[in-house]
C-alpha cells in the first residue's frame, strides 16, 4: 500500500525508536554526532529523546533529518512506519493513497488474541475475516464474538467460527451504548454530548490520537456505501492488514466495524464523490483503528 504522512509527530513522541549500525553510520556521515543522538539501552542502539520526543523532531511537528537532507537518509524505521516487518501495513495513521497489489505477508501463527478467556489463534481470526457478509459485517462479527464467548472449547477453531455465523445476532442496545463510550473514551470526548449527537444525528468533532474529524450526520445522506469494495476491504484484512496483535482487538474490531460506514461515507463526501470506494473505508479504518494502536 501507499500512504501519505499527515504530519502529526505522533509515532514521534514517548517511542522508542530502535535504530542499526547502518542507520547509525548514514546519521554520522549527515553530521550528526552519536553524543548528540545515539542512545544505548541493554545492548540495543535507540534514538535520543527529548523532552520525551525524538530530538529530531521539530516544534512544527517535523522531522529534521528530512527536511535537511531528504526522505531516504531517515532511519529505516521511521521509512517503514506504519507497515510492519513483515511487509504488512498496520493501518494506523496517514492517508491511504493506493491499495496496489495485494503484497504477501509472513504470518506468524504463533500469533493468537485472547477473548473472554478464549484463545483465537490467529489463522483462525483471519479466517472469520474471509467468510464475513460484507452486506452486515458488523452484525456479523458480533456473533462471531458471541459465539467465541459460548464456545465449549478454549482455544478456537474454524468450525467455532462457522457455527457462530450460522446463528445470527443483532448488536444489542446496550453494546451499541457501550461502543458510543468507547468512542468517547478514545477521543476525549465528553460523552453526554456525544450521546446527543449521535443519537439526534447533528454533527460533532472528533480528536483522535492522529488527527481530528468532523462527522455530519446530514452529508451523509449523499454518499452511498459501496459493498463490493467493503468486500475487498475485507479481503485486506484476511490477509493480515490492519491486524494489531493485541488481546483487546477482538472487540475493538467490533467497535471499528460499527463506525465504520459512516466514517468513510464522510470522507467520501468530503473528497466529493457520490460514492465510498476502497480507499475511503480503508481511512475511515486507519483512523478508528488508531485509537487502539496510540491510546
Amino acid at each position: 500500500m501507499e500512504w501519505n504522512c499527515t504530519l502529526c509527530g505522533r509515532c514521534c513522541n514517548r517511542w522508542n525508536i530502535e535504530i542499526d549500525h547502518e542507520d547509525t553510520n548514514t546519521l554520522q556521515k549527515l553530521g550528526y554526532d552519536t553524543k548528540e543522538f545515539l542512545d544505548m539501552r541493554k545492548g540495543k542502539m535507540f534514538l535520543r529523546h527529548k523532552n520525551s520526543h525524538c530530538l529530531f523532531l521539530t516544534d512544527d511537528n517535523k522531522c529534521r533529518i528530512q527536511a535537511d537532507h531528504g526522505y531516504k537518509f531517515k532511519p529505516k524505521i521511521c521509512r517503514q512506519f506504519p507497515s510492519n516487518k513483515d511487509n504488512s501495513n498496520s493501518l494506523v495513521c496517514g492517508i491511504v493513497t493506493d491499495i496496489g497489489k495485494k503484497e504477501n505477508i509472513q504470518i506468524d501463527n504463533s500469533k493468537s488474541f485472547l477473548y473472554k478467556n478464549k484463545i483465537i489463534p490467529i489463522e483462525v481470526f483471519l479466517y472469520s475475516m474471509g467468510k464475513i457478509n460484507p452486506n452486515d459485517y458488523a452484525n456479523q462479527w458480533y456473533s462471531v464474538l458471541k459465539g467465541i464467548k459460548n464456545s465449549s472449547n478454549k482455544i478456537i477453531c474454524k468450525d467455532d467460527i462457522d457455527r457462530s455465523l450460522k446463528k445470527y445476532r443483532r448488536i444489542t442496545n446496550l453494546q451499541k451504548l457501550r461502543l458510543k463510550m468507547m468512542l468517547s473514551g478514545y477521543t476525549l470526548t465528553f460523552y453526554p454530548a456525544l450521546f446527543l449527537n449521535l443519537t439526534r444525528k447533528f454533527h460533532i468533532n472528533f480528536k483522535f490520537p492522529c488527527e481530528k474529524f468532523n462527522l455530519k450526520f446530514n452529508e451523509l445522506n449523499y454518499v452511498s456505501f459501496s459493498e463490493k469494495d467493503m468486500q475487498k476491504f475485507l479481503g485486506v484484512l484476511s490477509s493480515g492488514h490492519g491486524v494489531l496483535y493485541k488481546d483487546d482487538y477482538p472487540e475493538h474490531l467490533l467497535f471499528c466495524f460499527f463506525f465504520l460506514e459512516d466514517f468513510a461515507k464522510q470522507i467520501a463526501y468530503n473528497n466529493k464523490k457520490e460514492r465510498t470506494d476502497v480507499l475511503d473505508i480503508l481511512n475511515a479504518f486507519s483512523m478508528l483503528n488508531g485509537t487502539l494502536r496510540f491510546s
